[in-house]
């Protein structure tokens, strides 16, 4: 959070143990949920919010290494990743070809995206979250000044092939 500890995920133990970098000592082992396969910070809330494929959770750990609460989301959660400022989180899920918009001021999921099939990546520029799929040459791109009220989504080619085709 402020370059003093190191934020690791361990998908076998359902844990994120967090590690002081200067001592290189592990400080502690905070119990997320199972499968944690991802982790963001955000500037905002300066929290780290760790997300569970198997059960789709998103576990919030503040600084201290406390667990503060849990966001639910669907089984196929993949990765996370919070847009400039650190205020929304989008948490893309491959199985369920969808993007869960959360506010890290809340801790609340705001909106449930369908996107194009098997998102696995995202991205952004200072005004859009633009979202790779692995089964469309399509990237959807989301608005990012419509997320607190609506979603304005649009789509639009990103290649010849779909990503899953190629090597």
């Amino acid at each position: 959070i402020d370059n003093r500890f190191a934020f690791i995920s361990n998908r076998e133990s359902g844990t994120v143990s967090i590690v002081d970098v200067r001592k290189l000592e592990k400080i502690t082992d905070v119990k997320v949920g199972s499968g944690p396969v991802s982790l963001a910070l955000s500037e905002l809330s300066k929290a780290i919010y760790a997300v569970s494929e198997t059960d789709g959770s998103v576990a919030v750990i503040d600084s201290q290494g406390q667990l503060l609460t849990r966001m639910k989301a669907k089984p196929g959660s993949r990765m996370i990743r919070f847009a400039p400022g650190g205020r929304y989180g989008f948490v893309v899920n491959t199985n369920e070809s969808t993007v869960n918009i959360f506010d890290a001021a809340s801790n609340r999921v705001l909106h449930e995206v369908k996107v194009g099939k098997a998102p696995d990546q995202i991205i952004f520029s200072n005004t859009f979250a633009f979202i790779r799929s692995l089964e469309t040459e399509s990237v959807n791109m989301i608005r990012l000044a419509t997320i607190g009220t609506e979603i304005d989504i649009t789509e639009f080619p990103g290649g010849q092939a779909v990503p899953a085709q190629g090597s």
